[in-house]
This record gives structure tokens, sequence and C-alpha cells, in this order.
């Protein structure tokens, strides 16, 4: 697809104008512009699944930490009742 160098002064919106006044015409697509654009969907796609994967692993490393914080407070509690139970005097 040829890009056409804009003039000074000239926004880029003028530009996006003519791209629907193409599509609105029925004009088909080269397959040029067409493996482009597939090109960024696959992009996209890619984007959003990283995304979803790394959201999905910061839950579960959170979940295992409040685990791990679990654990440790309940071998805490077993070792204070121990103490004061008796259970840890040396015989």
């Amino acid at each position: 697809m040829e890009m056409k160098k804009e003039r000074p002064g000239r926004s880029s919106c003028s530009a996006r104008s003519s791209a629907r006044r193409r599509w609105r015409t029925g004009r088909k697509f080269a397959a040029a512009e067409v493996a482009f654009a597939e090109g960024i969907a696959r992009q996209v796609g890619l984007a959003l699944e990283n995304r979803l994967l790394t959201s999905d692993r910061s839950r579960a490393e959170e979940a295992l930490r409040r685990s791990e914080a679990h654990l440790h407070q309940a071998q805490k509690m077993e070792s204070v009742g121990r103490l004061a139970g008796g259970d840890a005097q040396p015989a």
C-alpha cells in the first residue's frame, strides 16, 4: 500500500476520512492491505492473550503468598501451644 506524504499543516484526520470513504465505496482491498490488517489482528490477539495469562499468574502467585502466610501463622500458633502445654520441655 502506497502512503502519501502529508503536507505541512495537514492533519492525519484527512487520511483517516479518505480511508473511510474508500471503504464505503465498496472498493476491494488489495492482498497486501488484507495481510497487513490480519497481521495487526494477530498481534492484538497475542497481546490480549498475554495480558490474560499474566493476570492469571499474578492471581495464582497472590493466592500462594496468602497460603504460605496462613501456614506460617498456624506453625507459630502450634509452637506457642506446645510451649504453653509443656510438650517442648526437655526430658
